[in-house]
């Protein structure tokens, strides 16, 4: 009688389909976490926006205490009237530092400067003639914007607005309200894209 010796088969491995079905599902797996980084990302650089115009209502208001009960405020032309204080927006922001109404540590700097204040934005400061409405006058108004640059990953700038109908001048860039978001009696937009 014959006896037949079976010899084990080695384990063939795992078939294309299989070693791709798997990478399909890691890499689909792994772009989850990335996208809820980048969304956070977003927001907490949207919060240090939100905390660097938090910062500069404080000054206006500040200024507005100190210096006469006016906000400070430029004109576009750079003419100086009764209620325009500055001939552009880098003199307040050095009248603010040297009022101490800023953090000396930005001395140096100009206002505008990329990542200054926040991350992914830009800090501008509106001059009072693209809002000052008749029978309110600039002294009574301002409006401090963080802007994202391009290229950066911030969404939507933000934009506080101290008095009526601030840009009224300019419909086609009416901001929109930022939904329970208030500081110091004014309240924040967003801006459109």
């Amino acid at each position: 009688m014959k006896t037949s010796c079976k010899i084990p088969k080695k384990p063939q491995g795992y078939s294309l389909i299989e070693m791709l079905t798997v990478t399909a599902l890691i890499l689909i797996i792994s772009t989850v976490p990335v996208a809820l980084l980048r969304r956070s990302r977003e927001k907490v650089h949207e919060a240090e926006a939100l905390s660097a115009l938090r910062m500069m209502a404080l000054a206006y208001e500040n200024y507005w205490a100190q210096e006469g009960h006016r906000y400070p405020n430029y004109r576009s032309d750079g003419m100086i009237t009764k209620d325009i204080t500055h001939t552009n927006a880098e003199a307040i922001w050095d009248d603010l530092i040297k009022l101490r109404l800023i953090p000396a540590h930005y001395s140096g700097y100009p206002h505008n400067r990329r990542d200054l204040l926040a991350r992914g934005y830009v800090l501008s400061i509106f001059p009072a003639d693209y809002g000052a409405v008749p029978g309110v006058g600039p002294a009574n108004t301002y409006a401090i914007g963080m802007i994202p640059y391009k290229g950066s990953t911030a969404k939507r700038g933000l934009a506080i607005i101290q008095g009526p109908r601030f840009f009224s001048n300019y419909p086609t860039y009416l901001p929109r309200k930022l939904k329970g978001a208030n500081l110091l009696n004014t309240e924040i937009y967003t801006l459109p894209e």
